[in-house]
């Protein structure tokens, strides 16, 4: 799709990373205007992995392990399009997702962050399904969960470049504290209805995701 690039975070993971791919499909994978994977392992054995990929893919490999939001910063930087479609190396994609739906409820919210494709808590006050007039609906992320998380998530969704350049960098900071700065600038989360994603990565954890 027009204006959407695919960041993907990846770490060493590359039979997980290939059954994500799979499961995203071919036919949106072609339709994204852009498509990025860094991988964050600082190991030399995937760059046989990765040379397989063709042209229409940007493949960053970092040298060493350096965390996933300075390697989120990294990506991003080669980011020129108002939509990326963020993703990590260890879901599973129901084939009826969609970006357009997603892309819907990002115009349609004026305060939209991003939508995610996994089910979360829906708002505790306000609860209710919303829908964009194109029948997609969606629910409000609870804002302050367990006291401190404010919607934003590294799992798949579709985010609001914009909004990653309101704050300039991840790289520092933790998820939940991400996830409060965008709350303060008056950012909200959003997730569809319907659970399109399911993880994988159980048990196979990446110091990419401890360093800050």
């Amino acid at each position: 799709m027009k204006g959407i690039t695919l960041v993907l975070t990846s770490c060493n993971r590359v039979d997980l990373l290939d059954k994500t791919l799979e499961s995203i499909g071919s036919e949106v994978l072609q339709s994204l205007e852009h498509k990025i994977i860094i991988d964050d392992s600082g190991n030399d054995s995937v760059k046989d992995y990765f040379s397989k990929y063709d042209s229409s893919w940007q493949i960053i490999l970092n040298e060493e392990n350096i965390g996933q939001p300075k390697s989120v910063d990294k990506a991003y930087s080669f980011v020129t399009t108002p939509y990326i479609f963020h993703c990590e190396d260890d879901w599973l994609f129901d084939p009826s997702f969609s970006l357009q739906g997603c892309v819907d409820i990002l115009n349609y919210e004026s305060n939209s962050l991003q939508v995610t494709f996994r089910k979360d808590c829906p708002h505790p006050v306000d609860p209710q399904i919303r829908s964009t007039p194109n029948g997609v609906d969606y629910q409000l992320k609870v804002p302050g969960w367990n006291g401190e998380w404010y919607g934003f998530t590294y799992n798949p969704s579709l985010f609001r470049k914009s909004a990653y350049d309101s704050l300039g960098k991840y790289q520092g900071f933790r998820e939940q504290d991400i996830s409060r700065l965008y709350y303060d600038k008056g950012f909200f989360s959003y997730a569809l209805t319907k659970k399109y994603v399911e993880h994988i990565g159980w048990g196979r954890g990446t110091q990419s995701y401890k360093k800050l």
